[in-house]
């Protein structure tokens, strides 16, 4: 059976990447008297503001003479600037549009807090996706994938080897078209891959603020908070045509069987024994009961007061009262219990040997 081809979206489903945007681009462009207002977005270049700037900054002069006399390199102390400055600088100014102060800020300035240290989005995360890989990875061909440029993809690494994730397969790509081209199923909190979704594809969307009231495809087959909500989920394994693993029985060896038989025969012959024993008890009594009865004509009156009965009133079910004797199905119901003793005594030496491993 053929693996369905499943991606997951590393950013805002592994990478908690927006906490970390949000706190280093209010460092950045903090105005006094300004307040920044969190955005939580998925694209930070539409979420954000970036304004065209210009910037002045002082360019070494190639052509410094070189009779300048060294007090003229003498910095002061009140300005932090030396007479020679001016002629070993030019003031060049730099006009940068809000698309380039983006790409600045994200992949030089805070590239590697923004993509490498950044944290998982919660910290049971990587206890999840551990589990969640183990339980379907037979079902399923996972893969980890990413939007990621030339820049990012180092400190993107570098944050999964911190979550520590088992998946075998991870995918950087630049294009949304590249993520369709890989995969049968996505989980993601993307809302451009949540529309004109090809017709043989699928989308598990996992809901956050900024994708709630965005428009999506009928391909949107299940909607969730977290991927460990499809761990145990119906519809999910449905999906996939996950099927649980057969319970593997052990085999009861022949000589296991023996010992068993040897078992079951040990209770018969305690219970012939136990009869045998009881039956002699009662012919001693009532070998008893009728000497004294020969002896005495007191034996009556011993009789009525109830500590002595005589041969007649001394039955069976008098003498084995409370003794219950055992049936060949209470048998069959000890042989089995057995077996599971046994059963459960293999299961437990099984598991020990494999911890020693």
């Amino acid at each position: 059976m053929q693996k369905v081809k499943i991606g997951i979206d590393l950013n805002e489903i592994i990478r908690a990447t927006w906490l970390n945007f949000d706190r280093y681009y209010s460092s950045e462009f903090y105005e006094e008297g300004k307040e920044i207002e969190p955005n939580y977005c998925l694209d930070f270049f539409k979420g954000y503001k970036w304004d065209d700037i210009e910037e002045t900054s002082n360019e070494l002069n190639e052509d410094l003479p070189d009779n300048i006399h060294p007090d003229e390199y003498k910095i002061d102390k009140e300005t932090g600037e030396a007479p020679v400055d001016h002629h070993a600088f030019r003031k060049k100014t730099v006009a940068m549009k809000g698309k380039e102060v983006y790409n600045r800020f994200m992949y030089q300035e805070y590239l590697f807090e923004i993509f490498g240290a950044s944290g998982p989005m919660y910290k049971d995360l990587p206890v999840h996706l551990e589990k969640f890989y183990y339980k379907y990875k037979d079902a399923v061909d996972f893969t980890i994938y990413s939007k990621e440029n030339w820049f990012s993809i180092p400190p993107t690494l570098f944050f999964l080897s911190k979550v520590i994730p088992r998946f075998r397969n991870y995918k950087f790509v630049e294009k949304n078209e590249e993520i369709w081209d890989s995969f049968d199923v996505i989980i993601t909190t993307d809302p451009e891959m949540m529309v004109d979704i090809p017709k043989d594809k699928g989308v598990i969307k996992m809901k956050r603020p900024y994708n709630e009231k965005e428009p999506t495809d009928d391909n949107v087959i299940i909607e969730a908070l977290q991927v460990w909500e499809l761990y145990d989920n119906k519809e999910f394994e449905e999906l996939v045509g996950y099927q649980p693993p057969e319970e593997e029985k052990e085999e009861v060896s022949e000589e296991e069987l023996n010992d068993l038989e040897k078992l079951v025969q040990k209770t018969r012959e305690y219970k012939e024994n136990f009869l045998k024993d009881q039956q002699e008890r009662q012919a001693k009594l009532n070998q008893r009961i009728k000497k004294l009865s020969e002896e005495s004509e007191e034996v009556d009156d011993v009789k009525d007061s109830g500590f002595i009965m005589n041969e007649s009133e001394v039955s069976k079910e008098d003498l084995f009262e409370g003794v219950q004797e055992i049936t060949d199905d209470e048998i069959d119901q000890m042989l089995k219990n057995a077996g599971e003793i046994i059963e459960d005594q293999i299961n437990k030496n099984k598991e020990e040997d494999e911890n020693e491993e």
